[in-house]
């Protein structure tokens, strides 16, 4: 969650895409290792490391679901 924007994501091979719900979708190349997600590309200067703090939250029934990217799409 960013503000009061709920954030959906896909992995796609070794990409990750990234939507706040407008349906536009933010591409970004990424690394796991362990506890920590590294992005980088897309509309990043230089890649972002985030580390894991606790358990997934579970997501409410209303939220809408926007459409996955197609299977063939990956960051470059």
């Amino acid at each position: 969650q960013f503000g009061e924007e709920v954030a959906r994501w896909r992995v796609v091979g070794d990409s990750l895409w990234i939507t706040l719900g407008d349906g536009v979708w933010q591409v970004y190349g990424m690394r796991l290792a362990g506890d920590k997600l590294t992005i980088s590309g897309g509309d990043l200067e230089q890649p972002v490391t985030l580390r894991r703090v606790g358990p997934p939250a579970p997501r409410p029934d209303s939220l809408a679901i926007p459409e996955a990217p197609p299977a063939t799409a990956r960051a470059w």
